[in-house]
């Protein structure tokens, strides 16, 4: 039977991620009834070499292996890889759902047009279980504008295209929120995007996700500045600067509770350069009190 379909894995493969790994590799022959070709993206020099020998000896697989430890590198390289009809992502700590691959083919198969399909599924964490997306068809209706209400594009939950959905695509994603900026692209692109009602993986909320890095607010205000620089809807424009405004915010509260009293302030000024980012300005009696009462250690204002 022809393989349709390849699942995309970057990986560090080292030994704290190899459970998972494992997992993650075991879900995708679960995922479909026909072959599915596996690649696995091998990145960075601490490689635990019994673990990528054991990966590379699992049924259909293959390795890429890149010297620098890069996610969006390894994304990148993966997908310029690509030989069959379609492919996919997963992360090395998540999993895919039984007949998930099937069930997106189905898509493809009833309608030609169709360039990404993405589904619904599950965030687990320590307290249990949650559905990602609540209104799929909504979503589907306007993608674009759906995407500033939830990213309905997981980094394990796309089928895409590959006639349609170039290399290009992939070559230039962010550090971080890098599904969230190729979403954006996709819709921006007009691509014909399907979002199902069905769960088609498990993200596993792990301590150690990058977006429990103090750097990812940061990252998101560098997103939003690169959507702005693709000139969208004016709608969205505004909704693009009113996330710029709080996640401004959001930083200055984060740098004021670190003690790092200089930066929450020219943070909080730049949360008041929009119209709704004026709602911000009761916070300043907080960095006035802050530094009146030389409770910041180590903070001078000059």
């Amino acid at each position: 039977m022809q393989t349709r379909a390849t699942v995309i894995i970057p990986t560090l493969c080292n030994s704290v991620r190899a459970e998972a790994l494992l997992r993650a590799i075991h879900s995708v022959g679960e995922a479909s009834s026909a072959p599915v070709g596996l690649l696995i993206c091998i990145n960075g020099r601490h490689v635990d070499e019994s673990l990528a020998d054991r990966v590379a000896k699992q049924p259909g697989v293959s390795c890429l292996r890149l010297i620098e430890g890069s996610l969006p590198m390894a994304i990148s390289a993966g997908r310029r890889s690509i030989q069959t009809e379609y492919f996919a992502f997963l992360d090395d700590d998540d999993e895919l759902l039984p007949g998930s691959i099937d069930r997106s083919l189905a898509v493809f198969s009833m309608d030609e047009t169709v360039d990404v399909v993405a589904s619904n599924g599950y965030r687990q964490t320590s307290v249990g279980q949650s559905v990602v997306l609540t209104d799929c068809k909504q979503l589907e209706v306007d993608p674009l504008s759906g995407l500033f209400v939830v990213n309905w594009l997981a980094s394990c939950g796309g089928l895409y295209r590959t006639a349609s959905v170039a290399a290009e695509y992939f070559d230039t994603l962010p550090k971080l929120a890098e599904w969230t900026w190729l979403a954006f692209t996709l819709a921006m692109s007009g691509k014909h995007i399907r979002i199902l009602d069905e769960p088609g993986y498990i993200i596993h909320d792990t301590p150690n996700s990058l977006s429990k890095d103090p750097k990812y607010g940061g990252g998101f205000i560098k997103l939003y500045e690169r959507m702005l620089e693709m000139q969208p809807p004016p709608h969205i424009c505004q909704i693009i600067r009113e996330r710029i405004s709080s996640t401004h915010h959001d930083l200055s509260v984060e740098m004021l509770e670190r003690s790092r009293l200089r930066e929450a302030i020219r943070m909080h000024l730049l949360s008041l350069r929009t119209l709704r980012g004026l709602r911000y300005l009761t916070f300043t009696r907080h960095l006035l009190i802050a530094a009146m009462r030389g409770k910041i250690v180590g903070t001078r204002l000059d």
